[in-house]
């Protein structure tokens, strides 16, 4: 009889009242909510006024509670007619986008940073509808009164989903967002890791940075940042997509994804689930030794996070300079060094933790075996001058010294990596996928799952009206919805357009990363908001090895240059090379985006074409701008072109058999131009030893723009599923 005066009082149908009650644990304020949702005749105005309220926990609704009224407002605002000034005027003044009400208010400025083209009020409108209305499908099947149950449940998955609430981020303070933020991780003390070997473009790059941030994002990354607090993986830590806080599969990151927002934050590494979740290790799984980086299992070693966030703020300066915009590369926030460790026990000094059995647990025999090998391995490759102290506190502060563990904050990243896109889009990526996660799924599921993928990597979406069957046929059906197909096939032309222009960039100042910056695990994909549209950014991390040219010495070391480049082309352009690790990055968007041949063939002409013009805008610029000239070596950029001359004459006599001469002529050149002996002879052997990769970008160096030279080119452009 409980339950039956429960529904009665609000107004709710039977089935419906189930649905939110089992959904919020019986929690009369979701079912209040609800009961002003579906009231018919409330002016929009008094429940504008009610959900603001509620999502605000100004009544002591819970969090839950309090996601489902931003959501609600959301709806409530897309409901609104385009021409109904007055009432869009109430709701912007309310949620603080406007200083007063009325037409010539323009809205604040910060709303640019947003990502947001205008400040004039009526201009707005439509921008907001747009941005707020990325989910419109779910919105629509709302509508109804009441709508359909399964209906509201999507509803209701989707308020427990905090980034994709729009207006989340005008409701929810900063402060309580890292509190929540909190709650989801392990939480102990570190230090703050200070470079005093900074180079002076790096320094302050951080704040400048944090600094062009909308505001919110901006609050919530430095209530993170500040204590430099080591944050940690939890028992409670979710690795569902679009978390609040998701720990990704496969990964020992966290990344964070703030309410209503299109920004993400990574913290690297934050150890493993488990007793212990950080841990020498020696071998890799193949039986090879491990390189130094993995050395130390679940954080990061101090040196090449220093050199990662070095190299990453060079780049993003190099670009910015060069094109006038932001590279596709996130930006290195800050850099804690690890004091202590959670264990069973509570936090404990690192030092304690991998000296005393009594604090590491099981397998601390075997974890010394291994932090053994590995300062073995360090004092061969490596050998430095550390302090010799005796014991297995000695050996720990070897082990210390070399890693210097430390974690890192970076801003711009994107959790839906390429390689995982590629397997969870594929035949039976749902089941694997919810596999991991410990999850039976349900029909339901399987088609959240793909609509949230596919709203992801196509920025706009629309789900086919199709009844679900199978997890593939609902995936090739989307494919086929005509706006899907036009935004997957633009999606696609322009994250190959952002890979060429950035890699002919990279080119210019004889960068590289050995594969690193390219590999399809370490190149995601991001729904972004920017200049009043939704649209997809592809992101290159992971720059712990990117180099660029000589910024102290004047020398071009172009044998360890040209490795570098041939291995990130052959991680660019994948099975063109037999890869037996799985598909390059070309490939892996083909496969993502199920494009066509003619589009595969039109991505590869864009990628050659951008390619082209970073590398030779680059050039320009390195020439021209004493800006960019700063960063390097002043004889290396006087001597920049020197290299283009040497190859393309290079290629140009190859043809002609004339290798011999061309030996000679380029001893007399450049001897008279001030080059070593030595220098030239590397030079020559370096060209000849990689005359392949070079000749398949003959365009850079020859000002043939019409891309690799017929019978060079060993790069599939059918990259097509």
């Amino acid at each position: 009889m409980r339950a039956i005066k429960r529904k009665a009082s609000y107004g709710i149908l039977d089935g419906l009242f189930t649905v939110v009650d089992d959904a919020f644990n019986g929690d009369h304020m979701a079912l209040e909510l609800f009961d002003r949702f579906f009231s018919i005749g409330l002016h929009p105005v008094d429940l504008f006024r009610f959900l603001i309220d509620s999502a605000m926990g100004r009544s002591g609704e819970s969090w839950e509670v309090r996601r489902l009224a931003a959501l609600m407002l959301e709806s409530k605002a897309l409901a609104l007619s385009i021409e109904n000034v007055a009432d869009h005027d109430y709701l912007f003044v309310a949620l603080g986008l406007k200083a007063g009400s009325g037409a010539r208010v323009p809205m604040r400025s910060s709303l640019l940073k947003e990502g947001y083209s205008t400040t004039s009020f009526i201009k707005f409108i439509p921008e907001f509808r747009r941005r707020i209305g990325k989910l419109i499908w779910i919105h629509k099947a709302m509508r109804p009164n009441p709508p359909a149950a399964g209906a509201l449940r999507e509803f209701i998955e989707l308020s427990r989903r905090e980034s994709k609430l729009s207006l989340a981020r005008y409701v929810f303070e900063p402060e309580e967002v890292v509190e929540r933020i909190l709650e989801r991780v392990k939480v102990t003390r570190g230090l703050v890791d200070i470079d005093p070997f900074q180079p002076k473009y790096a320094r302050g790059k951080a704040d400048r940075w944090i600094e062009e941030l909308p505001p919110y994002e901006s609050a919530i990354l430095e209530g993170l940042c500040k204590h430099s607090r080591i944050y940690w993986v939890a028992g409670n830590t979710s690795s569902e997509i679009n978390s609040l806080v998701e720990y990704p599969l496969s990964t020992v990151a966290l990344v964070i994804k703030p309410p209503g927002s299109d920004l993400e934050f990574e913290i690297k590494r934050v150890g493993r689930r488990g007793s212990h979740p950080v841990s020498a290790r020696y071998l890799e799984e193949d039986g090879t030794v491990s390189p130094p980086p993995h050395r130390i299992d679940g954080l990061s070693m101090q040196s090449f996070l220093r050199m990662e966030s070095t190299a990453a703020f060079l780049i993003m300066s190099i670009y910015r300079r060069v094109h006038g915009e932001d590279s596709p590369t996130p930006a290195y926030i800050a850099r804690s060094s690890v004091y202590e460790v959670p264990t069973p026990q509570g936090p404990r000094s690192i030092i304690d933790y991998f000296t005393h059995e009594s604090v590491y647990g099981n397998g601390f025999r075997r974890m010394r075996t291994d932090l053994e090998n590995v300062v073995a391995a360090f004092k061969n490759e490596y050998p430095v001058s550390i302090a010799d102290l005796p014991g297995e506190l000695g050996m720990t502060a070897y082990f210390l010294g070399y890693l210097a563990p430390c974690q890192a904050f970076i801003s711009g990243t994107s959790s839906f990596r390429l390689d995982r896109l590629t397997d969870y889009l594929s035949s039976g990526g749902a089941k694997r996928y919810f596999r991991k996660l410990g999850v039976q799924p349900t029909k339901r599921d399987s088609k959240r799952f793909a609509d949230e993928l596919l709203e992801e990597i196509l920025g706009t979406y629309v789900p086919p009206a199709f009844k679900y069957d199978s997890y593939d046929q609902y995936l090739t059906a989307a494919f086929s919805v005509p706006e899907n197909r036009a935004q997957a096939d633009e999606s696609f032309l322009d994250a190959m357009a952002a890979i060429g222009r950035f890699w002919g960039t990279l080119l210019g100042v004889r960068g590289y990363s050995s594969g690193e910056s390219f590999v399809p695990r370490n190149v995601g994909i991001k729904s972004v908001w920017e200049c009043g549209r939704w649209k997809v950014k592809v992101i290159l991390m992971d720059h712990d090895v990117l180099r660029m040219g000589p910024q102290k010495e004047k020398r071009f070391h172009a044998h360890t240059a040209l490795s570098g480049m041939f291995t990130d082309e052959y991680y660019i352009m994948g099975k063109a090379f037999r890869m037996k690790a799985g598909q390059g990055l070309i490939e892996s968007l083909g496969l993502i985006y199920r494009v066509s041949n003619r589009i595969a063939k039109q991505g590869m002409a864009s990628f050659f074409e951008r390619m082209e013009e970073g590398y030779r805008k680059t050039i320009a610029a390195m020439a021209n701008d004493p800006g960019l000239q700063v960063f390097f070596n002043s004889d290396f950029v006087k001597r920049l072109p020197n290299w283009d001359l040497m190859v393309g004459s290079y290629l140009r006599e190859k043809r002609k058999d004339g290798v011999e001469k061309w030996k000679a002529r380029v001893r007399t050149l450049f001897l008279s131009k001030g080059y070593t002996a030595e220098t030239i002879t590397e030079h020559i052997e370096a060209i000849e030893k990689y005359s392949g990769l070079l000749g398949r970008y003959a365009f850079l160096y020859s000002g043939d723009p019409q891309g690799p030279e017929p019978g060079t080119q060993r790069v599939s452009t059918s990259v097509a599923r």
